[in-house]
């Protein structure tokens, strides 16, 4: 009360999320994950052994796909966005499904912008332009900054070797679901 206050209310918080975002979503780390890193040009994409097919099973299964980039390169001036651009529609030609994508330009060290893992920013505008809800969406990513990311943002985290954790995650269903080369996880159809 000494700050001037006539009095303080204690009010609990419950998050809800909009209405409008009910969608599950599964965001994946681009480069490493779905395909080889970094290619320059979109002559030089490579999707990794495996992807375009459990891809289309998550489509089936009624996921919505999202993929994450990162491309310092255009802040360096080494590349254009819309060279990038063009990367990621070879990339999602090859993957033969629809995959929302978002990408950081900013620089190489330390994270300086909202929207470069391991910081969730990025990701969860990519979700929200999509309606996705980040309590029933999911991660698959390759590193540490990627565990980081999936914490602030949508639920489970792959490591290496590209596959979502086997173990039964926390108000989720079967852990066997998305078995395949990218993964195993859950159905967006399970309540979470």
């Amino acid at each position: 009360m000494s700050e001037g206050f006539a009095r303080v209310d204690e009010v609990a918080f419950v998050r809800r999320p909009p209405e409008d975002r009910d969608a599950a979503a599964i965001l994946f780390w681009c480069d490493g994950v779905l395909r080889a890193p970094a290619p320059a040009s979109p002559d030089r994409v490579t999707v990794l052994p495996g992807r375009r097919e459990t891809l289309e099973r998550c489509l089936r299964e009624g996921w919505t796909l999202l993929a994450l980039s990162w491309h310092p390169e255009v802040s360096a001036g080494r590349h254009t966005a819309d060279e990038v651009e063009a990367v990621f529609a070879r990339t999602q030609e090859l993957l033969g499904v629809p995959i929302g994508h978002a990408y950081c330009p900013h620089p190489d060290g330390p994270p300086v912008c909202w929207c470069r893992k391991p910081l969730p920013g990025l990701g969860l505008a990519l979700m929200r332009s999509h309606g996705a809800d980040p309590a029933r969406s999911l991660y698959v990513g390759r590193d540490a900054s990627d565990r980081t990311f999936a914490r602030a943002g949508p639920r489970s985290s792959a490591t290496p070797g590209n596959s979502l954790p086997a173990r039964r995650l926390p108000h989720h269903g079967p852990a066997d679901r998305l078995a395949g080369p990218v993964g195993r996880g859950r159905t967006p159809r399970e309540d979470p």
